[in-house]
């Protein structure tokens, strides 16, 4: 599975030039997801019930159609569905209470890092936190929203 646009690696950052994902790279990612392609999204989640982790945690989402499923980083776990019903989807800004969440800026003065912003998901088990990177936040959206009762 493809990671999207905004879930990029340092080399990716170096092959772009040190230039952030492109609307026509964010746009694609849309319309791959549509004809069934599955892509690879940086996520940290934090959820109010188990098996959600209560703090946010860093790890990845994999999207696939009418599939939604995060794993955490590190060891080999299997992946947790996204399988939770959910009501309604918000979006806020990262605050300083969301600890070890990135805000952007540049690494080493020359490396972006990635904004991130926080999806809400108000589910029929309690509250899901998605913290993904700004430029991927309509795809996972549109991938959650899928789920919205």
């Amino acid at each position: 599975m493809r990671r999207s646009a905004g879930s990029r690696t340092a080399l990716d950052v170096i092959r772009a030039g040190f230039r952030g994902p492109s609307v026509e790279s964010i746009a694609a990612d849309q319309e791959a997801l549509k004809r069934g392609e599955g892509r690879v999204v940086s996520c940290f989640l934090r959820g109010s019930t188990p098996p959600y982790p209560k703090q946010p945690r860093q790890g990845q989402l994999e999207l696939e159609e009418g599939d939604v499923r995060w794993r955490a980083s590190g060891f080999r776990r299997p992946p947790i569905p996204i399988d939770a019903d959910i009501r309604s989807l918000d979006v806020r800004e990262v605050r300083r209470i969301d600890a070890n969440i990135k805000a952007g800026g540049k690494g080493f003065g020359v490396l972006p890092i990635p904004e991130f912003r926080v999806i809400v998901a108000e589910t029929d088990r309690g509250v899901l936190e998605f913290f993904v990177p700004r430029a991927d936040v309509q795809l996972v959206a549109s991938a959650l929203h899928g789920s919205v009762a």
